[in-house]
């Protein structure tokens, strides 16, 4: 001790300070956990959110964001694998009969000998008929087809009475046969009055009030004509009145013959004695090919029964 103050050795303030450290060391320690834990009643609020958003806002301590687990995989049914082709089996359409009204079909190569009858294995060009518009052995007015369509005149079925058949082939432009070109008409539908029934070729069951047609020269000339079966004669009425009108198109295919009613009714009713039923009309269509040193040769439209 110097001047009455006591010296404290080396050691001993080394060892007190040593001790105040510890002494801080553990106050700091105490302090430091009691602001950490949660006191007893607290409840602790845990996170609801899903994990994937969990761990999308969390930072690893690199800073680089987790990658999320994959989505769960749904099983999937694979599509069917066809075995075998598919095929579309359309249905065949059966074989009806044209509709009631339809133009008749005349059959293809049916020309025969007129007096005779006998088949013709190779007949002229253009005397095979394909159609005409006599339905059933009744006569019926029908849309005109397209041969003699854009021939002049009307079709009106309550002013005239048309009649029409066309040919499988043109008549040749070029021809040493005449062609005759014909219509027998039935105006009452009775046998029994009129030209009788086999009195010629076209006629074999019809009674024929009206016979008319037209002569196609070699030279070309068209040569129309008309009779009336008159009931007093007996016979055709050579000063029938010419109320018929026949046309050939230009291509020599179809063949038109245009009758108006009025002057045909009173036809039947002066000259035959008969009245016109338009409900029992009959008759029949003819194409002859002939020339002096060849027979001549038809088709009929309808055939013949």
């Amino acid at each position: 001790m110097r001047n009455g103050t006591r010296e404290v050795p080396l050691w001993g303030l080394i060892l007190g300070t040593v001790l105040l450290v510890i002494v801080a060391s553990t106050g700091v320690a105490q302090i430091l956990v009691r602001e950490v834990e949660p006191p007893p009643s607290a409840t602790i609020v845990r996170p609801t959110l899903p994990v994937a958003n969990v761990l999308e806002s969390q930072k690893t301590p690199h800073g680089t964001a987790p990658t999320p687990p994959p989505p769960p995989v749904t099983p999937t049914t694979p599509m069917p694998t066809a075995t075998t082709p598919f095929t579309l089996t359309l249905p065949v359409p059966s074989s009806t009969p044209p509709p009631a009204g339809a133009p008749l079909q005349d059959a293809l190569a049916d020309i025969t000998d007129l007096t005779g009858g006998a088949a013709i294995a190779a007949p002229p060009t253009g005397m095979d008929i394909a159609t005409c518009n006599l339905t059933s052995g009744t006569l019926g007015i029908h849309e005109l087809p397209a041969p003699v369509a854009l021939l002049t005149g009307t079709t009106s079925s309550t002013e005239t009475l048309t009649l029409w058949f066309t040919l499988h082939a043109p008549i040749p432009a070029q021809r040493t046969l005449t062609y005759h070109l014909l219509v027998a008409l039935d105006l009452d539908g009775d046998a029994a009055t009129g030209r009788p029934p086999g009195d010629g070729h076209i006629n074999p069951e019809l009674g024929v009030e009206i016979g008319a047609g037209v002569f196609l020269q070699p030279d070309g000339e068209l040569e129309p004509y008309i009779y009336a079966w008159s009931s007093t004669l007996d016979d055709w009425d050579g000063d029938t009145p010419d109320i018929m009108t026949a046309q050939l198109n230009a291509e020599r295919d179809g063949v038109r013959f245009d009758f108006p009613l009025a002057e045909l009714r009173a036809t039947g009713t002066e000259i035959s004695g008969v009245t016109l039923q338009m409900d029992s009309l009959r008759g029949r269509v003819a194409v002859i090919a002939s020339s002096q040193t060849e027979p001549p040769v038809v088709d009929f439209c309808p055939d013949l029964p």
